[in-house]
């Protein structure tokens, strides 16, 4: 067995400060290893072709040097930061590249930090084909520079800038996201066969691929990669710049990709496929905390979203080794999809929201008003970044940027009138508030006329003379306009009494 670093060790990497610091990789059984940095030392042995030294917590500093050594041999590297490191996991609105988003042409020229640093991920779906991913992202960390932070993830980037301006640390980013992906693409097997509601997509892949034949599925993959090679070759003839995002916007709009591509035994879709592929590579990398911006793909199966997240939060805690790691929550967006006035969306918000309140080490960042009416992918990626850092640095560092999420503290039914009294001053942005409804026993929701009186909202409706339940900003393209008094829209909620 060869003696390695996990590939997520390179040169200009950042380690976590303040916490005990994991290193690891691969080696000879019964090899001594001995890991130094800043004159502290730590020694393990390899055992089943592993090793895994942990260093002493330290404090944020600059450039340092890490050396592993083995007998005479040693590996070295320079430049290494220690501050703060999160990894950006989630589906495509995470993997969303800061070159591909509204404030690009701004960001661009803002992009010089050396203590803003990246790793992707390698991006494969098996490990038959981790040499070929491998050389399509870089071999290790890099500094934020203009020429390489438009391939990070953009809600990423501006999240880190966030963490940059209050914490004054070095600050990086793990990349592990990929478009399209259910939660349940990233945790383990053993996660969803024990549980007797979450085997359910195991279920749903052994479904999708009965009955096909190796031949079919093979051609099935190709005419997908055709399709996808033409798409991308119509891309790459743009001549548009990207800093030029409206025009780039107009050149592009035409031009769609194919989906899904078909389901199987290495496609990146399947169950768990990516928990051992991307993830586990990674893992027990030391991290302070999880920003995630997922839930799309999860729409089959919208209620049983905070139970597979829940899930998902347990098994990353138990991988990382950190109970407590820090889990930033981004909630879904407006979005029209084929159904505008559905609430398959607005189920799954709840569904993040409960996350959020049950879940110890969690926080949320409240998105809807940046919603794009038919793009799933809302280019203001900028706001959804700022938020989440603020969310962050409130809840895991303890800071106080204002931007507190108000709850119902008080509800009360008069007649045909409901009055919700909240824990802040809420108001309207436009003329009349838009988003509100009332529900009957017969729980079927209809449109509620909203007056907004400092925190308290009382509702009315023409179809509902005896409330029994008031939601808000629960359809899939919700146009909630009901704004917290520190700019932050009004959570999504559903009461019932």
């Amino acid at each position: 067995m060869e003696f390695t670093c996990a590939r997520i060790f390179s040169d200009h990497m950042v380690l976590q400060r303040g916490r005990p610091i994991s290193v690891f990789g691969t080696g000879p059984d019964g090899r001594t290893v001995t890991v130094r940095l800043k004159g502290v030392e730590a020694s393990c042995v390899c055992a089943q072709g592993r090793w895994r030294a942990v260093l002493p917590a330290l404090e944020a500093t600059g450039p340092q040097r890490l050396t592993v050594r083995m007998g005479d041999e040693e590996i070295a590297f320079e430049d290494v930061a220690l501050g703060e490191v999160w990894l950006a996991g989630g589906q495509s609105n995470m993997e969303y590249a800061l070159e591909d988003a509204r404030s690009w042409g701004q960001d661009i020229k803002e992009a010089e930090d050396a203590d803003l640093r990246y790793y992707h991920v390698v991006k494969t779906a098996t490990e038959q084909d981790r040499a070929r991913a491998e050389k399509a992202v870089p071999p290790g960390w890099v500094k934020c520079t203009p020429e390489t932070a438009g391939r990070f993830s953009a809600v990423a980037y501006h999240f880190a800038k966030r963490l940059r301006a209050h914490l004054n640390v070095p600050v990086g980013i793990v990349g592990c996201n990929w478009g399209g992906t259910s939660a349940s693409c990233w945790l383990s097997r053993e996660a969803l066969k024990s549980d007797a509601d979450l085997k359910v997509y195991l279920e749903d892949y052994d479904r999708e691929v009965s009955g096909r034949t190796e031949a079919e599925y093979e051609r099935q993959k190709a005419e997908f990669a055709a399709a996808q090679e033409e798409h991308d070759a119509r891309l790459s003839r743009v001549t548009v710049p990207k800093t030029d995002f409206a025009a780039y916007r107009e050149a592009i709009k035409d031009i769609a990709g194919p989906w899904p591509p078909p389901q199987g035994k290495d496609c990146f879709l399947r169950p768990c496929g990516l928990y051992e592929t991307m993830l586990r590579h990674v893992t027990p990398y030391t991290l302070r905390g999880v920003i995630w911006y997922q839930g799309e793909a999860d729409e089959v199966h919208p209620r049983l979203y905070a139970r597979l997240l829940t899930a998902m939060i347990e098994q990353w805690r138990r991988d990382f080794m950190e109970p407590d790691l820090f889990f930033a929550l981004v909630q879904l967006t407006a979005f029209a999809g084929e159904n505008a006035d559905g609430d398959a969306w607005g189920t799954l918000r709840l569904q993040q929201a409960l996350v959020r309140d049950t879940v110890p080490h969690a926080a949320m960042a409240v998105i809807y008003d940046v919603g794009e009416y038919d793009n799933i992918h809302p280019t203001d990626k900028k706001t959804v970044g700022e938020r989440l850092g603020d969310q962050a640095l409130d809840n895991a560092y303890g800071a106080d940027t204002g931007a507190r999420l108000f709850r119902c503290v008080e509800k009360r039914a008069s007649g045909g009138e409901v009055t919700l009294i909240f824990d802040g001053r809420i108001c309207v942005r436009g003329e009349e508030a838009r988003g509100f409804a009332l529900c009957g026993a017969d729980g079927k929701y209809h449109r509620a006329r909203a007056c907004v009186d400092g925190d308290t909202v009382r509702l009315v409706s023409e179809g509902v003379a005896q409330p029994r339940g008031a939601r808000y900003a629960m359809t899939n393209w919700t146009q909630g306009n009901a704004m917290q008094e520190n700019g932050i829209p009004l959570p999504p909620f559903e009461e019932t009494w």
